[in-house]
């Protein structure tokens, strides 16, 4: 944990977000006092290869993983790992993905999985795995025929 946190734990590497009703100098003069000791140790960011070059070899990706579940959740997630391309560009794919897999109107994967009684929502999701990918997932809460259904 000591050589973790020596090698990793860094201001720099690090950011803040605060989201609040008060003053805005209040917030960055508390978040100042806050986080004053963190040591900047100028520690650059770890690179896993090059961005644009996938993320687990071929013999990981494609990959189903079937989990026993210790509650009576009954969902599939599929999940893509896409480059890190930076927050526009990263924020345009976002919304495409939302867009065609979230689309909750007539034609859409939902209202096919509801009209089949496969299927009862659909939830998108992203998230910044590392800064060379992210990660985009969509879970479909499934019904019992949806769940009988998954290969």
């Amino acid at each position: 944990m000591k050589d973790f946190y020596d090698e990793h734990y860094s201001s720099n590497l690090m950011t803040l977000c605060l989201h609040s009703n008060q003053e805005i100098d209040d917030m960055e003069a508390m978040a100042k006092d806050l986080f004053k000791n963190i040591p900047n140790k100028n520690i650059k960011a770890k690179t896993y290869g090059h961005p644009l070059q996938p993320c687990y070899g071929g013999d990981v990706c494609p990959k189903m993983t079937k989990i026993c579940p210790v509650s009576s959740t009954q969902e599939m997630k599929i999940t893509w790992y896409m480059p890190y391309l930076g927050y526009e560009i990263r924020k345009v794919h976002y919304d495409y993905f939302h867009e065609l897999f979230g689309h909750e109107g007539q034609n859409s994967i939902l209202s096919y999985l509801r009209d089949n009684n496969l299927g009862m929502g659909v939830t998108i999701k992203r998230n910044e795995v590392i800064k060379q990918m992210t990660m985009f997932e969509m879970v479909i809460d499934l019904t019992d025929k949806g769940l009988e259904n998954v290969p």
